[in-house]
């Protein structure tokens, strides 16, 4: 039913095969409300390519004049053919603040009149700051799913139970795991829609790694009323596969205009910063002189195909190895973004380092201070600090600054080696680089990824100094009885990228140099290297 094809951080590239045709993961479900449909079902499906839509059974079912089309199915019902996903009213039930009409029983009964390719059990809303009302809604949730489990009949519906435990990681975490055993195809995350409308994505994030830590891998993982652009990366990048969003409609009737790095008032735009086909063929002012159903129609589109567009970019970001690197990005569109990605690595780098590839196809693009918390860097360290050893016999230790061109492809590096090479005691020398990402890089694992294939900017800033600095400490204590002496190659010019001699002004290197405290000898230039062997 689902295929992994690709990963990157712990975001994966996906097929999910349903009975109205394939999936490709991550995909955004728009939610579709047969009752407003701001845009009409047969446009999402033929102008806008969506492969599968959301809409709501509980919504259907109150619906006199819908629930007694409901024997046709859902697809002939709204007029979509490709896979379509019901939701089952938890929602209804959290916003209206008001119980439901309707039993999961019930519910799941008419789910399968409706036919859907997905269908969703009641389960309960557990937002709230008291645990033992969180408790019992996990338990309620839990028993919906059993329940499900008894009475569906309909095999052709692949069936979702929605994990729920609000803010409490521990219940979390107890009902991902019990639902995980239950026979079930999709897991959702609920209770994310007050947090994200509080710009609270630390929690959100955190959210989504402690219930991906405790789900069935193997199963597709939906992220509840996730529906702006500039979060879709980072929430993928924790292991997202599915979005379901009606913000592509409700900003729109409330004039506001969705990019992938934040939102837009209509009202004060003087000119479109998009070329999707609204944008393209109109101006603010057009989209003003229309009667409002026409304009809110023309900004939800607008909204969806930025939407969209988003999604595909994160595809494309995840079948070349460059999530990361879109991550950063639009971490920068909003600080609780930033403090949500710089906390959630933090802590949970043991997650991430379980899924992210060893390898990658493209390079490593420093982008701040958070990419030394990726997990590249984390990995090497740590293999660095606990596993490596030295070459056997080797008690001299060269550090040269690592600069534009590294090692071979370096011609300066050539040579710098090659009167390394002529020294009569060459047996005894380990040549290392010191980098502002790495620490350490020893010569002879120049080619291990991503250890030459890194770039960062040429103006360091201050955290690469010290987290380069800090690997450098532990490493020369944890082999100081290995090397009995030290040099630090510091020249005061070297050849960039262009083979032209540039000054090298500064370096992190000069974070060690500072605090030498004569536990090694300085050099500027290789041929006042010494070896003192006596």
């Amino acid at each position: 039913m689902f295929e992994v094809i690709a990963r990157d951080a712990a975001g994966r590239l996906g097929r999910l095969k349903t009975s109205h045709g394939t999936v490709l993961t991550p995909t955004l479900m728009p939610v579709y409300n047969p009752n407003i449909p701001l845009i009409p079902a047969n446009e999402l499906e033929h102008d806008f390519k969506v492969q599968m839509l959301i809409t709501n059974a509980y919504i259907i079912y109150r619906t006199p004049e819908l629930r007694e089309k409901a024997s046709q199915g859902v697809h002939k019902l709204i007029n979509f053919h490709r896979t379509i996903m019901t939701d089952s009213g938890a929602y209804q039930a959290w916003m209206y603040k008001k119980e439901l009409d309707i039993t999961n029983r019930e519910i799941i009964q008419f789910e399968e009149i409706l036919e859907p390719d997905v269908a969703t059990i009641l389960d309960t809303f557990t937002e709230t700051d008291d645990y033992d009302i969180a408790s019992k809604g996990v338990e309620s949730t839990i028993e919906a799913a059993k329940e499900c489990i008894n009475i569906r009949q309909n095999e052709k519906i692949f069936w979702a139970a929605p994990v729920q435990g609000g803010k409490f990681l521990d219940l979390l975490e107890l009902c991902a795991r019990k639902l995980s055993a239950l026979e079930f195809d999709i897991h959702p995350l609920g209770t994310l829609a007050p947090s994200l409308q509080k710009y609270n994505y630390k929690q959100v994030v955190e959210t989504i790694l402690v219930t991906k830590q405790n789900l069935n891998p193997s199963r597709p993982f939906h992220g509840f009323s996730i529906g702006h652009p500039m979060f879709f990366a980072l929430a993928v990048a924790c292991g997202t596969d599915l979005f379901d969003s009606s913000a592509y409609a409700l900003f729109a009737k409330d004039n506001r205009y969705l990019t992938y790095s934040g939102t837009l008032r209509f009202e004060n735009l003087e000119e479109f910063p998009c070329v999707c086909p609204v944008c393209n063929t109109s101006t603010p002012q057009d989209l003003r002189e229309m009667d409002d159903h026409q304009r809110k129609y023309l900004l939800a589109k607008h909204n969806l195909y930025v939407t969209i567009d988003e999604i595909k970019r994160i595809r494309v970001a995840i079948r070349e190895n460059r999530l990361w690197e879109l991550v950063q990005e639009r971490v920068r569109a909003h600080p609780a973004l930033l403090d949500a990605l710089n906390y959630n690595l933090s802590k949970h780098i043991d997650f991430f380092l379980k899924f992210d590839p060893i390898t990658k196809k493209s390079a490593f693009f420093y982008g701040g201070p958070e990419s030394l918390l990726r997990p590249e860097v984390i990995r090497y360290v740590k293999k660095l600090i606990e596993v490596y050893k030295p070459p056997p016999k080797t008690n001299v230790l060269i550090i040269f600054p690592d600069l534009e061109i590294r090692f071979e492809n370096s011609t300066q590096f050539q040579e710098w080696t090659k009167k390394i090479n002529q020294n009569p005691k060459r047996d005894l020398i380990h040549v290392c680089l010191f980098s502002p990402i790495f620490g350490i890089i020893p010569e002879e694992l120049k080619d291990v990824y991503p250890l030459t294939q890194h770039v960062y900017p040429k103006i360091i800033d201050t955290q690469m100094g010290i987290h380069a600095k800090a690997i450098f400490q532990k490493y020369i204590e944890k082999n100081q009885f290995i090397y009995k002496e030290i040099y630090v190659f510091r020249p005061k010019f070297f050849y960039n990228a262009l083979n032209q001699r540039e000054e090298l002004i500064s370096h992190p290197i000069d974070e060690i140099i500072k605090d030498n405290d004569e536990k090694f000898v300085i050099l500027d230039s290789i041929e006042h290297l010494k070896i003192n062997m006596e």
